[in-house]
């Protein structure tokens, strides 16, 4: 069925239910079902791609505590110009789509002791923009590293090159399939407050291991920050939840083999009657319905065709099967136990 299909059989059911109130109401139907389960199969998102950029350390910088710029000397600006456009670029007004500095002293063997500024633009002749004013002492051909820690949800799969999927929900899995290894169970979900306990000066670099959330960026879109700060050029493959759009002329429901459409309009429905019974004083038309009668009708239809979805949902994707045991917090590739540490990882070590 079409979206026009939907709104049609609920104003044939209620007279005088205006159609663009019964838009509003065939998505608030929607709006219920999506929100009854967390993921539906039809929302999980597979091979979405997180891109994590090679570190940049060319040349060095000058910083001056309390302004927001930082001038790069000829050599780290031919380096920021080659990935200015880049996946992901250099600079961005939005938190978690550009990339990190961190500047301070090195000695061969730590990361730069400075705390993570995101760039926010870059002019192309030597100076960036950083998020907020620079806190530490004013520095002079400073050293420095250009990293991304910061990332916004991925862009849907089929539709690569977008911008952060505005519906994305949280993830399940990424992956590194050259190193072969995977992130998800509670490693997914860390807080800012337990990075902060483990390493508050960030200074575990390399793969990382742990998803952490970090908070919403002047989108709104969920951010979260990747530990070990990543420096290693990597493409994670992402599988993650999404939630489906609102229903209109051009987008309908997922096609599935159950009835869906069915569930969608008893709901409705149920809420169309709910808007019949608050009018039966001002219509002449709706005074010959029980409208109470068809609410409980519907809304009974409504949990047994919920039931069902969710019931052959399940057959098609079920979820918990697939859920890791405490024993290992992610799968290990032949690639990656022959070139890590693992014994740590056996319970009782």
């Amino acid at each position: 069925m079409a979206f026009a299909d939907y709104v049609n059989e609920l104003v044939g059911s209620v007279p005088g239910l205006p159609s663009l109130y019964a838009e509003t109401l065939v998505n608030r139907a929607w709006g219920r079902i999506l929100d009854f389960r967390v993921p539906w199969s039809f929302n999980i998102v597979a091979d979405a791609q997180l891109w994590v950029p090679a570190v940049i350390t060319a040349g060095s910088v000058t910083v001056t505590q309390g302004s927001t710029t930082v001038v790069a000397d000829a050599n780290a600006t031919a380096a920021f110009n080659a990935v200015a456009l880049a996946i992901p670029p250099l600079a961005s007004p939005v938190l978690g789509v550009g990339r990190q500095l961190r500047v301070g002293t090195v000695n061969g063997v730590t990361t730069p002791t400075g705390p993570n500024y995101t760039i926010t633009a870059w002019d192309g002749a030597g100076n960036l923009t950083i998020n907020e004013p620079y806190g530490q002492s004013s520095g002079v051909a400073s050293p420095y590293q250009v990293i991304k820690c910061f990332y916004a949800p991925p862009s849907l799969p089929f539709i690569p090159g977008t911008s952060p999927d505005p519906l994305y929900v949280r993830y399940l899995s990424l992956v590194n399939k050259v190193t072969g290894y995977s992130i998800q169970g509670s490693r997914l979900y860390f807080s800012q407050a337990q990075l902060n306990t483990i390493d508050p000066q960030r200074g575990g670099q390399g793969d990382a291991y742990i998803v952490a959330n970090y908070g919403r960026n002047s989108l709104g879109q969920p951010v979260i920050e990747l530990y070990p700060n990543p420096v290693n050029p990597a493409v994670y493959s992402a599988t993650y939840v999404t939630r489906w759009p609102n229903l209109s002329a051009s987008q309908d429901l997922p096609q599935m083999p159950y009835q869906l459409a069915d569930c969608l309009l008893f709901k409705a429905k149920s809420l169309a009657c709910g808007w019949a019974l608050g009018k039966v004083g001002e219509m002449k038309a709706l005074q010959q319905v029980n409208w109470v009668a068809e609410i409980n009708r519907n809304e009974g239809e409504f949990k047994e065709s919920l039931l069902q979805c969710v019931k052959m949902d399940d057959e098609i994707s079920p979820i918990r099967a697939f859920l890791t045991s405490s024993a290992f917090e992610f799968p290990l590739g032949g690639q990656f136990l022959q070139s890590h540490d693992v014994s740590s990882l056996v319970p009782g070590n």
